[in-house]
């Protein structure tokens, strides 16, 4: 943050962009919550449908990718995360009620327990087979892509959660390449694509193939709504400035118009 302000900016102006930046943190939130809740429930079933409803199973590392020395470490932290809950956790009922009535936590009982970060890490040590009935969900995310997204998502979720500045927010690396981005016409910089690589509409993006297509139409509409509102309060910032904050091409509502 620069701290440096156009000539003739008033406190109306800085109370307006903050204003949308919430607005824009909610929109995004909910539709977050949306996905964390399904990739949940996509885990729980096809770990389960492969390895039983008894907590040894998602306690056992014999049942995830232990490839690597690195993955070793994620599965016993994992590991470790999952146990608390299922055998020490007081702090949920539903968790306490399984333990005490049936002896048994399921897995889908524990994920309830978990962050999004730590689903996500879930997701990421499971092995190929499990991560390919997963991917069957969604429309073109294969494996590698979707562990990709997820990771991404739970920054953006921080950011929404702690309040953070959320429209001009870039990420450290790329999102991959989509067919959305060459049906947009997005213009490239050599063999880069100007928009929706680390910016604020990769997220749009990933938001297109993760959601259904009911809820990222509801989602658009809000986003729209967000972007139109801001520009309507304040004129401090035009359209096409606010889009080059925000990575968004000037075509960006296009995106529902092309399949996936």
């Amino acid at each position: 943050m620069t701290r440096v302000y156009q000539n003739g900016t008033t406190f109306e102006d800085i109370l307006a962009l903050y204003s949308f930046d919430r607005e824009l943190r909610d929109t995004f939130f909910r539709s977050l919550c949306k996905i964390e809740i399904h990739i949940r429930q996509l885990i729980s079933y096809y770990f389960c449908n492969r390895h039983g409803v008894m907590q040894e199973a998602y306690l056992s590392s014999s049942n995830f990718d232990c490839s690597s020395k690195s993955k070793k470490i994620s599965v016993n932290k994992l590991i470790n995360i999952l146990s608390f809950h299922a055998i020490k956790n007081k702090e949920h009922k539903y968790l306490i009620h399984q333990r005490n009535h049936h002896g048994n936590v399921p897995l889908w009982v524990t994920m309830k327990a978990l962050t999004f970060g730590q689903i996500s890490k879930f997701y990421s040590v499971l092995k190929f087979p499990m991560k390919s009935d997963i991917c069957q969900e969604f429309i073109n995310i294969d494996e590698v892509i979707l562990g990709n997204y997820l990771e991404k998502l739970c920054l953006i979720r921080n950011v929404c959660a702690h309040n953070e500045r959320l429209y001009s927010f870039h990420f450290d690396k790329d999102f991959p390449n989509t067919s959305l981005h060459q049906k947009l016409h997005i213009p490239m910089n050599g063999e880069q694509y100007i928009y929706g690589k680390n910016d604020l509409f990769s997220m749009v993006i990933a938001l297109r193939y993760l959601l259904p297509s009911e809820s990222f139409f509801s989602f658009k509409k809000e986003l729209t709504k967000c972007i139109n509102h801001y520009l309507y309060t304040s004129t401090r910032i035009c359209r096409s400035n606010l889009y080059g904050f925000m990575g968004f091409p000037e075509n960006w509502e296009n995106i529902t118009q092309y399949k996936l």
